[in-house]
């Protein structure tokens, strides 16, 4: 039974640090585009060390192909990556689309992203993007659908951020310029980031992406099946006060074929209103499978988000008449 296994609730907000990740179209027309969006880049990590945030850079490029070019882990220092960046330059591609779709998916799955930080995905591209089933497969070549990886994001709770020009154009055999550009503003804002116009001047980009993320948070939870038998599919939902927004993750999240100590988590991205008191600041969490429920709640007052549950039992002396539903009766609770 579910109640025998272990639920744990986390709530992890900026103190947790923040993990950057910059998706980088490295095609020939990107030159100017990478010297703007990087030019900023010191002052960025000067102002989150001013609110005192812990982060980290890294980096994958791409073009027809993608690739990182100082490997899977981040790095600490501002200054170290920005050595990464000067050996950058832009070259080949410039045959719209490029596979921008492979590349976020390259970072989501290889980089080493630190435990119990913000993910944080930078796009920044000048181009449209193939897909699986489009047509130009001489220079474009996708394995992701632009669904999946949507899904893939809102899965991980990683926040994906944009920067690209107004107008994109692009071959015909991946779809309308103005369809990817729709794309990308879609998919920024469905994991919680935000559109931007590459042309824009990068520090107040900058500046947006920290105003954003100021006040975000993320509740996680954390099951272990206890159990001997597997548990073939899992669901978890959080029910939030009206001090509490979601920002990004779907609000049932799905786990299947859970196998007997294994541990697996649930994680929503949210924004809460400082300032807020009372059960407008809690929320409570379920978990089941089938008609097997496991319940916990937790408040974002709490420095440690969980709240334990109070025990109660009925008081009533023993010659208390039997409780019905069918009259008006005195009940008396022990806390």
């Amino acid at each position: 039974m579910l109640a025998d296994s272990s639920l744990e609730i986390i709530c992890t907000s900026l103190s947790g640090g923040l993990d950057f990740v910059f998706v980088l179209d490295t095609t020939g027309s990107m030159g100017d585009d990478i010297d703007s969006a990087f030019a900023y880049l010191n002052d960025f990590a000067d102002s989150m060390e001013a609110l005192g945030i812990d982060y980290a850079f890294g980096l994958v490029t791409y073009g027809d192909g993608w690739n990182f070019p100082h490997g899977y882990n981040l790095t600490e220092s501002a200054d170290t990556f920005s050595m990464w960046l000067l050996p950058i330059g832009s070259a080949g591609g410039a045959d719209s689309p490029e596979e921008a779709l492979d590349a976020i998916m390259a970072a989501v799955d290889s980089i080493n992203w630190r435990t119990g930080t913000i993910r944080i995905i930078i796009l920044i591209t000048d181009a449209c993007f193939c897909q699986r089933t489009s047509s130009c497969t001489w220079h474009c070549h996708s394995s992701w659908m632009p669904a999946e990886v949507r899904d893939t994001l809102l899965a991980e709770n990683i926040i994906l951020f944009v920067a690209t020009p107004s107008h994109i154009s692009c071959s015909s055999c991946a779809g309308t310029g103005t369809w990817a550009l729709n794309w990308y503003r879609d998919i920024a804002e469905t994991t919680g980031g935000a559109w931007f116009n590459l042309y824009s001047n990068f520090g107040a980009i900058y500046d947006s992406i920290l105003d954003m993320i100021d006040t975000t948070e993320n509740i996680i939870l954390q099951f272990v099946n206890t159990e001997t038998d597997t548990i073939e599919t899992l669901y978890a939902t959080i029910n939030v006060g009206s001090c509490i927004t979601i920002d990004s993750g779907s609000t049932i999240e799905t786990t299947l074929t859970v196998e007997p100590g294994e541990t697996v988590t649930f994680e929503w991205a949210i924004d809460f209103s400082s300032g807020c008191s009372g059960r407008n600041a809690c929320f409570g969490a379920v978990i089941w499978s089938g008609s097997d429920t496991l319940r916990r709640f937790g408040c974002l007052t709490r420095s440690d988000c969980e709240c334990p549950l109070i025990p109660v039992w009925i008081a009533c002396p023993e010659s208390c008449p039997q409780l019905t539903s069918c009259a008006d009766q005195i009940m008396i609770f022990g806390v």
